[in-house]
């Protein structure tokens, strides 16, 4: 849920920067035509990340409980029980599979962020429009582009996390296949 929130925030200011006809991480904002209104959900969204970086956030073993936590490299030591290896291994297995969900929805929302680029860069080389107007288009486009691209980035950074469990996996196996 706090992910969403800031989610939320980063949606809203990016909104506003670019004046909205936004669709992104599951969410879809109108066009906002008034500078008032920019300001407003400008100012909402930095409110909803302001609130992310308050609220206390779980622990490492509450998030480890309810399958949020991040990949990390430990692996238990040569001397670990073959218990603590399968404890190990069950949560880099959840953990692989909750992010290879992440990934997929990631790999949804770049293709709608495409298809929205793709539509602006059409409306941008018609060359339609006062020179104000292509200006705004060429900021929207531009902006439009930074999301698209780190939308990208957070999938690759996804895959290489999956990748990475899957190497984790594979050694706690063989250690526990030794042992027996």
């Amino acid at each position: 849920m706090p992910e969403a929130v800031l989610t939320a925030g980063i949606v809203c200011v990016i909104a506003a920067l670019i004046g909205g006809g936004l669709k992104a991480f599951g969410i879809e904002l109108p066009l906002i035509d008034s500078r008032s209104k920019k300001w407003f959900v400008g100012l909402f969204g930095f409110a909803l990340m302001a609130l992310y970086l308050t609220v206390p956030q779980e622990s490492k073993k509450e998030r480890e409980a309810t399958g949020n936590a991040r990949i990390t490299p430990e692996v238990p030591p040569d001397g670990a029980s073959s218990d603590e290896m399968m404890d190990e291994m069950r949560r880099l297995i959840r953990l692989k599979v909750k992010q290879e969900a992440n990934v997929a929805d990631l790999g949804t929302q770049i293709k709608d962020l495409e298809t929205d680029y793709d539509t602006l860069k059409n409306l941008y080389d018609r060359g339609e429009g006062t020179t104000e107007e292509r200006e705004r288009a060429k900021g929207k486009l531009q902006k439009a582009k930074v999301v698209l691209d780190n939308a990208k980035t957070a999938r690759a950074e996804g895959v290489q996390g999956i990748s990475y469990a899957s190497n984790r996996i594979d050694v706690l196996q063989k250690r526990i296949a030794e042992r027996r």
